[in-house]
């Protein structure tokens, strides 16, 4: 039977277990079996399966000629897998540990990475070595080759590689920059030349993507792969490597948020991607734990990847001799039908310019631990859930997808808190979107000061308080996350937003903290303090108040949503029709208590208004087949939809 490229794959499962020899009892394949797997393709019906290969420890659970599989194992596992999956039509992926393998270091210490204490890394390899010519090429030919594999989704790779202080290393960064630091190699930013290695270091290890990639694909070109958050919010710049889709799994704990937050950065890459979910919880408050979600947990945490335009793959862990949690996977067939049944309204839509968050490299690469990672990011998935919970239809972009290509698409953009520094060509770029009718709201003093000295019409003053009260119009709000405010000097523009001192309970000074003003054709809405990290680290109404206030006075959404702050928005094209998709974010998806979620408390009314040429012939909300009733003016489609349960979709005739 024929199977599926990855590019037009919607829904897969993907096994792991990190083979490692202290718990393989029953040897490795004693179990498996044609029916079991079988049952799998049937019952479930995936684009694709991934399945254990070699995992983080570095031990292969197939009886590989690199002489780096696990024993004891019972004839040939992997064999089996192919074979009835070709059979079933389903694409065969392997989960394949890259730069992380715990077995070769071992075997070849001289090949692992120097830490900046002089320590020898127990897993990562260095990508200066002779890893990937000596063992991960080699394997992923026979792989390719032998066994006939349709591609492979490497673990263990950009999140899991660090900067090398190996001497070959120093010695390579000496030679390519002229830079030497071989004798005193610079370990904390402040020290001469850290900024310089460490992007020498992202550099190295897009080389070394490059090579396999353009290696595998020589000679076998049909082979797909993908490394694990390559180009994503670990690494938010433009796609530089032969790789044939995005992808990343993420986090186990508050699993909706983190695809919320980023499948938006890996949705603007205009690649095939996909997002993962783990199918289970697995730490509590210190105690390890396993405890598999619910259907109804995992059909929430797909809506936030499948509203965007992506493939869902959800993860179960194999059992320690590699064989299928069938418990657990059974599950998966009431979401398998949830996720088929909006495949044809959402799969391979992409976003339609309206709100774009800006997530700067710059200021990311200065942040991040190690080289590439999601760390230091709260503010920017604050901002992520404000704009969700304000309805707004909201993309990621960076700088080579958003100020290097026509930003003034987006007719609303923020600049996030930023932790360190906004570059001075970014600035520039963020007031030429303005000038030219943007509108362009900038959080935080490290942006604010950057886009003044870009010629933004504010000041910043020192306030000399350590806390202070928001001032609304009705009503005061403690906020008691935020210290030493500065004071926003904007003569001539409208304060949207005051600060009111008030360390001993009395109002003694009341100052500006956010307002806006026009330059050129747009407006730049400054605020003075972290407004994402702020409600990341506790919602609340007084933020959504004041955004809601801003967008008003901003542009008109193709969508807008009454009703509920549970309702995600995006706006997605497909084959030259608008699919509107609303997500129940309602739950306790975020609660790190709450490990499984068996009931999503459904929302509603809502009342919606769509920006339409001409008066609809048809107004389906789908998959329900429900037509909605309405009334059309002014250029716009007014209807309600009495309850929104998990995910449906608004389609417009």
């Amino acid at each position: 039977m024929e199977r599926l490229r990855r590019k037009d794959s919607f829904f897969g499962l993907h096994f792991d277990f990190h083979a490692r020899p202290e718990n393989i009892l029953p040897p490795v394949g004693e179990n498996l079996t044609e029916e079991i797997i079988r049952e799998i393709c049937e019952t479930i019906q995936p684009d694709f399966i991934q399945i254990d290969c070699k995992g983080h420890p570095g031990y292969a659970s197939y009886p590989s000629k690199l002489n780096n599989y696990i024993t004891p194992m019972q004839g040939d596992p992997l064999k089996l897998w192919r074979r009835v999956t070709d059979e079933c039509g389903v694409a065969l992926y392997m989960h394949y540990s890259g730069v992380l393998d715990g077995l070769y270091v071992e075997r070849n210490p001289e090949e692992a990475v120097i830490l900046g204490d002089g320590s020898r890394h127990p897993q990562a390899t260095s990508v200066f070595g002779k890893y990937a010519d000596e063992l991960l090429i080699p394997q992923m030919k026979e792989l390719a080759g032998e066994y006939g594999v349709d591609g492979i989704w490497i673990d263990g790779e950009c999140w899991g590689t660090d900067v090398d202080y190996s001497p070959r290393a120093l010695e390579a960064f000496y030679q390519e920059t002229g830079i030497d630091v071989r004798e005193n190699p610079p370990t904390e930013d402040g020290m001469p030349y850290y900024r310089e290695l460490r992007a020498f270091a992202r550099e190295s290890f897009l080389r070394y993507l490059r090579h396999y990639t353009e290696e595998l694909h020589k000679v076998y070109p049909d082979f797909q792969i993908a490394s694990n958050w390559s180009f994503t919010d670990h690494m938010p710049e433009k796609v530089s490597a032969d790789v044939d889709f995005l992808s990343g799994d993420y986090s186990p704990q508050d699993s909706f948020n983190t695809a919320r937050y980023c499948g938006r950065i890996i949705e603007a890459q205009d690649m095939p991607w996909d997002l993962m979910a783990w199918n289970f919880r697995h730490a509590f408050e210190g105690v390890q734990i396993h405890t598999p979600k619910h259907p109804e947990q995992i059909k929430q945490e797909a809506a936030a990847v499948m509203c965007l335009g992506g493939g869902f793959q959800n993860y179960i862990t194999q059992l320690k001799d590699g064989n299928p949690r069938m418990n657990e996977i059974r599950q998966m067939k009431e979401v398998a039908e949830f996720c088929r049944a909006r495949q044809p309204y959402c799969h391979k839509g992409r976003m339609v310019p309206q709100a774009v968050i800006f997530n700067s490299k710059h200021d990311h690469y200065l942040n991040t631990e190690r080289i590439f990672l999601n760390t230091q990011t709260e503010a920017l998935r604050g901002w992520t859930q404000l704009l969700c919970e304000t309805q707004q239809s909201v993309e990621i972009r960076s700088e080579h997808n958003f100020l290097d290509a026509e930003p003034n698409r987006f007719p609303f953009a923020v600049v996030a808190d930023l932790k360190k520094e906004l570059d001075a060509e970014s600035a520039e770029k963020l007031m030429k979107y303005a000038e030219n009718g943007g509108n362009l709201v900038v959080s935080g003093r490290v942006a604010l000061e950057a886009m003044i000295e870009a010629g933004a019409p504010f000041a910043l003053e020192e306030s000399g308080y350590e806390s202070f009260t928001f001032v609304t119009e009705d009503q005061y709000s403690w906020v008691t996350t935020l210290r030493n405010v500065p004071k926003l000097v904007c003569d001539g523009g409208e304060v949207l937003l005051w600060g009111c001192v008030n360390d001993s309970g009395y109002r003694n000074e009341i100052y500006p903290v956010c307002a806006v003003k026009s330059v050129g054709k747009g407006k730049i809405f400054a605020v003075s303090y972290d407004m994402g990290m702020s409600y990341y680290e506790g919602s609340t109404n007084v933020i959504r108040s004041l955004l809601k206030k801003i967008e008003a006075m901003s542009y008109e959404p193709i969508v807008k949503v009454e009703g509920s702050m549970y309702c995600d928005v995006c706006v997605l094209e497909k084959d030259g029709k608008r699919f509107i998709q609303l997500v129940n974010t309602a739950g306790g998806h975020g609660d790190a208590k709450m490990l499984t979620i068996d009931e999503i408390p459904p929302i509603g009314p809502l009342k919606l208004s769509i920006a339409c040429e001409s008066k609809p012939e048809k107004v389906m909300l789908q998959p329900e087949g429900i037509e909605l009733a309405g009334e059309y003016t002014n250029g716009r489609f007014e209807t309600v939809i009495d309850r929104l349960y998990i995910h449906s979709i608004v389609t417009v005739e």
